[in-house]
């Protein structure tokens, strides 16, 4: 088994810009989950956020030569993955801006047995569940913050807003998503 340390995202990066096929092929191994996750809470469309996560890949081997070394690769890859959702929201008429004022109705989905599960499993369900029913923008903040453990200052430049303004809205955001974890777990007890 060969031993290859992990590449950084500059030489990774440096690869790419001389298309050597063996990086593209590390980066999207390296990248494909996670933007994959982003594209799928974004969307709620498994098959329309395969297409966005081949679109950001796309975007990436093309765009490889507007890449800032000095920035975290995955940053760059996220931006495009935010970029191409916000785009399709568009397309399918929904104004992605608004979305982040108001909270989505969605049907809860059907409990497992309490006995199938423990406490701690119980509560990251709950958890992310309550995350799924926040508005998109909101949503994506707490995804890149808690799921992906993204700085504040790189998250306000995936998002294309101002780092005050990231930490309102994921304040709000988590006012939001506590505000539906005890209405989860209120329902839970009834």
């Amino acid at each position: 088994m060969e031993n290859n340390p992990k590449k950084s995202d500059r030489e990774l990066a440096e690869e790419l810009k001389r298309r050597d096929e063996a990086a593209f092929n590390e980066a999207v191994n390296r990248f494909i989950r996670p933007v994959y996750s982003i594209c799928l809470k974004c969307l709620g469309d498994p098959t329309e956020a395969q297409d966005a996560t081949q679109e950001v890949f796309l975007r990436m081997y093309k765009s490889i030569g507007s890449f800032d070394p000095n920035r975290p690769l995955s940053s760059w890859l996220f931006k495009i993955a935010y970029n191409r959702c916000m785009d399709r929201l568009k397309k399918r008429g929904r104004n992605p801006e608004h979305q982040v004022e108001e909270l989505e109705a969605t049907a809860p989905p059907s409990e497992p047995p309490l006995d199938l599960e423990d406490e701690g499993d119980r509560m990251r369900r709950i958890l992310w569940e309550a995350v799924d029913e926040l508005p998109e923008g909101y949503r994506l903040m707490i995804l890149f913050k808690y799921r992906f453990g993204m700085k504040n200052a790189e998250i306000a430049e995936v998002m294309g807003i101002t780092e005050n303004n990231l930490r309102v809205k994921l304040y709000r955001a988590k006012n939001e998503l506590r505000s539906a974890v005890r209405r989860k777990l209120q329902e839970g007890a009834e």
